[in-house]
């Protein structure tokens, strides 16, 4: 038996599908998110347009592995801008900006 197995499983219940619909050039499409930080990545997405979501802005978040997620589990096209910075530690990041119309599911409406 691994150690995995010894460490019990959270409930579903808490998370809680939350629907968006995905535009596309071949139509709308619906998906329905389960994980709470994905959720709150591609809610951020959704809301900054243009300006995108950086690692800088959630501080200690894993974005790039929400945003893989994204892409690889949901194929939602988000593009990884690469920017540089300056300072002590100069290097790059990657911007993420959604590249589709996403939108979250009214609920009431549905």
């Amino acid at each position: 038996m691994t150690v995995a197995a010894l460490i019990p499983r959270k409930e579903n219940a808490r998370n809680e599908a939350v629907p968006f619909i995905v535009g596309g050039s071949e139509g709308d499409r619906r998906i329905e998110v389960t994980e709470p930080r994905v959720v709150q990545i591609l809610k951020m997405l959704v809301e900054r347009g243009l300006l995108g979501v950086t690692p800088l802005d959630l501080s200690g978040v894993r974005v790039a592995a929400s945003v893989f997620k994204l892409r690889m589990d949901y194929a939602i096209p988000i593009e990884t801008v690469t920017e540089r910075h300056g300072g002590r530690y100069a290097g790059t990041y990657g911007r993420y900006v959604l590249r589709a119309d996403v939108r979250p599911v009214d609920r009431e409406a549905a």
